[in-house]
């Protein structure tokens, strides 16, 4: 019962964030939710699943959970997933495609107000500008750190 804790918010968040965002209403409501016990974090897949620590979100607000979720609607919507791919991120640069994508999202969400918790990753944290896309922060990000096991 008590890993359950943290998941009993979602329906307040769904409804906050839907009463913020109208036109995410679909998004917000078809996802269908799942604990993820020990994972420290809030995720989704392509298939409009979101998988959620409860011991991560107890103790946020529907505020922060909401904003939670519409940034990964974002995710699903801006096909994150799908995108990876055609930038050719390999399985090792998977964490620096998670964070341009955040920063893609991000910048949008705190611009409109919402209240992500914790530190999210923000353009400036890249070193670059606001208003860019993914694969654009994400080469950035490729730029800054040297190609492993290159021969010298």
């Amino acid at each position: 019962m008590n890993r359950d804790r943290g998941i009993e918010g979602f329906p307040a968040a769904r409804l906050w964030a839907a009463s913020k965002f109208p036109y995410l209403a679909a998004g917000l409501f078809g996802t269908q939710m799942s604990a993820d016990p020990g994972s420290g974090t809030v995720s989704v897949d392509e298939g409009w699943r979101l998988y959620a620590d409860p011991e991560l979100t107890a103790g946020w607000s529907a505020a922060q959970l909401g904003s939670v979720l519409v940034h990964h609607v974002g995710h699903l919507l801006r096909t994150h997933g799908e995108r990876a791919q055609g930038a050719g991120v390999r399985p090792d640069e998977a964490g620096d495609w998670i964070r341009a994508a955040d920063a893609e999202i991000n910048d949008d969400l705190i611009l409109a107000g919402l209240n992500l918790p914790g530190q999210p990753v923000l353009p400036r944290d890249l070193g670059a500008e606001d208003g860019l896309l993914a694969e654009q922060y994400f080469a950035g990000i490729r730029r800054a750190v040297p190609p492993t096991g290159a021969g010298g």
